[in-house]
C-alpha cells in the first residue's frame, strides 16, 4: 500500500513543484504546457493540492493489489 501511495504522490508532487517554479523559469524550461495541462485535468492542482487525488488512488490501488495477492495464497 505504501509503495503505491508514495509512488503516485511523488509523481503528482513533482508536477506541483514544477508548477510552483517562478514564471521565468517555467518559460525557459518550456514547462508552461505541462503545468497548464496539470491544472486543467488534475483536481485541486490549481490550489496546490494536485497530489491529493493521486495519493488516494495509490492508496486504493495498494489496498486492492494487496487483497488480490493475499487471495492468491
Amino acid at each position: 500500500v505504501l509503495q503505491w501511495t508514495i509512488g503516485l504522490t511523488a509523481v503528482a508532487a513533482a508536477v506541483d513543484f514544477l508548477r510552483a517554479l517562478p514564471e521565468n523559469a517555467r518559460y525557459v524550461l518550456h514547462l508552461n504546457g505541462l503545468t497548464d495541462l496539470a491544472e486543467r485535468f488534475v483536481p485541486f492542482a490549481a490550489e496546490g493540492f494536485g497530489w491529493m487525488i493521486p495519493a488516494l488512488v495509490g492508496f486504493g490501488a495498494g489496498l486492492l493489489i494487496g487483497k488480490l495477492k493475499k487471495a492468491d495464497r
